[in-house]
């Protein structure tokens, strides 16, 4: 009987493997939703300000896809912290300095 212990502990240990690789990924996925929608709050509140006349669809549908990660009380701050960031970087910078930037570092996203 003690010859099984060992396999039967490793059972056990398989079986919580993939709920912690679910967890990791989990953790990730807030992560970069996080980094996700503060860049979209940020890049929306641009388009009227730099004007932009693209904006990636599917950018922003990502972004929009983060409120279920996300909750929708922390999306919604995360949306005014992006804001709050170019609103910041404009009076740092300047508004054709900051619009210049943002129109070169997401080429794919904005124009």
């Amino acid at each position: 009987m003690e010859c099984l212990s060992p396999l039967r502990n490793l059972r056990y240990i398989l079986l919580l493997v993939p709920g912690l690789a679910l967890g990791a990924a989990q953790a990730a996925d807030r992560s970069e939703c996080m980094e996700q929608v503060r860049l979209h709050g940020l890049l929306s509140a641009a388009r009227p300000v730099c004007p932009l006349t693209h904006y990636s669809k599917m950018f922003q549908y990502k972004a929009e896809s983060c409120e279920g990660v996300l909750g929708r009380a922390d999306y919604r701050l995360l949306l005014s912290e992006g804001k709050a960031a170019l609103d910041a970087r404009i009076q740092e910078l300047g508004r054709e300095a900051v619009c210049s930037k943002i129109r070169k570092d997401f080429p794919w996203t904005v124009r």
